[in-house]
């Protein structure tokens, strides 16, 4: 069976079926957003295929070594969906909650993004940059990086530069040897400038986030 926007239609129709036909404000909060999707559908352009003039023509060039049925070229599709590329912290929020929800509720791309906005919307748990991220115009890709899988954008670094201190020739800059944090000069041989994420610096404290410069090399 050919999974189209035929396809899809049906299965969200089968959504807003199934829910109670009652004034729940959460049921009809549901039902809506199953008619925003479908309404969506109705302007997803229709995918290309090879046209009848094109397969007709060119089939009869062919011998039967290496001939492909018309039937298969008929249902090729040329183009390809796009991955969306999202913030490494929406992925991390992706997978987590993949892991917490049964199968079944995953499989279906459609279902899986209704969990996540109803998580993101009514629950006092709703993980607030994520939050922050999906609303703020980025519900529709969301809704891709479900249906398609998605890349991870690459985070901005950041060193960690203090202003110059009395006493010390050099300025003050957050240092690391792999196992931990450390404030000293650069001239230390045994530490390493650190490069972190804007994240990661806030992790460590807060306050040094004010003295973050992004590396640009």
């Amino acid at each position: 069976m050919r999974k189209d926007k035929a396809w899809l239609k049906e299965k969200v129709q089968t959504m807003i079926d199934q829910e109670y036909r009652c004034y729940d404000p959460l049921i009809q909060e549901r039902k809506h957003t199953c008619r925003v999707i479908m309404d969506l559908i109705d302007q997803m352009d229709e995918p290309e295929k090879l046209s009848e003039e094109w397969i007709n023509e060119h089939s009869k060039s062919y011998t039967m070594e290496n001939a492909v049925e018309i039937s298969d070229l008929k249902n090729l599709l040329l183009p390809q969906p796009k991955k969306p590329v999202i913030p490494q912290f929406v992925a991390d929020w992706i997978e987590e909650e993949r892991a917490n929800i049964i199968d079944w509720h995953t499989e279906i791309p459609e279902r899986f993004f209704l969990i996540l906005g109803h998580k993101l919307h009514y629950t006092t748990l709703a993980n607030t940059n994520v939050s922050d991220w999906v609303f703020s115009g980025n519900e529709e890709k969301l809704y891709q990086a479900l249906k398609y899988g998605y890349e991870v954008e690459k985070e901005k670094l950041y060193r960690v530069i203090f202003p110059h201190t009395s006493g010390y020739n050099e300025k003050m800059t957050l240092m690391t040897n792999g196992g931990g944090y450390y404030i000293d000069e650069v001239i230390d041989p045994d530490f390493e400038v650190a490069e972190l994420t804007e994240q990661e610096i806030k992790a460590i404290d807060e306050r040094y986030w004010a003295f973050a410069e992004e590396v640009t090399e």
